[in-house]
């Protein structure tokens, strides 16, 4: 049953790329892993953004180009809100969005609300029942195009998460299956191993998903595991 599953959604990014399907593929790896090898069990329904969501799938495509175009990097609060306002389509969630954007409590979810603001008001709104809605958890694998950086502080090398489910938003770029591996965990509430500061592994992780170089794991660690049974304990589909 649906609601005995979580549901992530995967968007591909730039429009044609093969990465929505590659990151679906990796993802279900992922799960027979965690169930075949650590006896994890990670019930998930994995949503084709293209096929499932398309109007706001094509919404998105259109943001990012403009993204490109524009201040040339993307910030992960945009996808995030943009996704939450389409599933909200008022004027005050709007409202709510660039009050967030000046004073969230965490200076780093700050960000510029004036990129967003014409997508969300004169396409989103000015068509509120078009959008799905989409789901709050979701996935963009993009191509690690030069000309689409993530905003600066927020992981330009691999990606950038904000946990955590139900509402969440990824971003990977390296197309990698252990980056997208350490990406779907951090939704998940595990958490790095490694040093934010120094990018120094943290002992016991050496060959751990959640390092700072996720393709120099083979796995997940006991202190990793632990973090994921208890999320999944916690944090019920």
């Amino acid at each position: 049953m649906a609601g005995d599953r979580y549901r992530l959604v995967v968007y591909g990014y730039p429009r044609g790329s093969t990465r929505e399907q590659q990151t679906i593929d990796f993802i279900t790896d992922l799960v027979c892993v965690l169930k075949d090898r650590y006896g994890i069990d990670l019930p998930i329904s994995l949503l084709r953004g293209s096929a499932d969501y398309p109007n706001f799938c094509s919404l998105l495509v259109e943001f990012l180009d403009s993204c490109r175009e524009g201040p040339g990097y993307i910030d992960a609060m945009w996808v995030y809100y943009l996704a939450y306002v389409a599933k909200y389509p008022t004027p005050e969630t709007v409202d709510a969005v660039r009050q967030f954007s000046q004073y969230d409590q965490d200076p780093s979810r700050r960000f510029d609300f004036s990129v967003l603001r014409p997508w969300l008001v004169d396409r989103i709104l000015a068509n509120p029942t078009a959008w799905g809605p989409p789901p709050l958890a979701q996935f963009l694998a993009t191509e690690n195009t030069q000309d689409l950086p993530g905003k600066r502080g927020q992981g330009d090398l691999w990606g950038t998460e904000l946990p955590c489910y139900p509402v969440c938003t990824a971003i990977e770029r390296n197309g990698q299956c252990e980056s997208v591996y350490h990406a779907v965990l951090h939704l998940f509430g595990v958490e790095e191993g490694y040093d934010r500061h120094t990018k120094v592994t943290t002992p016991g992780c050496e060959k751990c998903w959640m390092q700072w170089v996720p393709t120099s794991g083979s796995g997940l660690c006991q202190t990793h595991q632990n973090e994921l049974r208890a999320f999944l304990q916690r944090v019920k589909p």
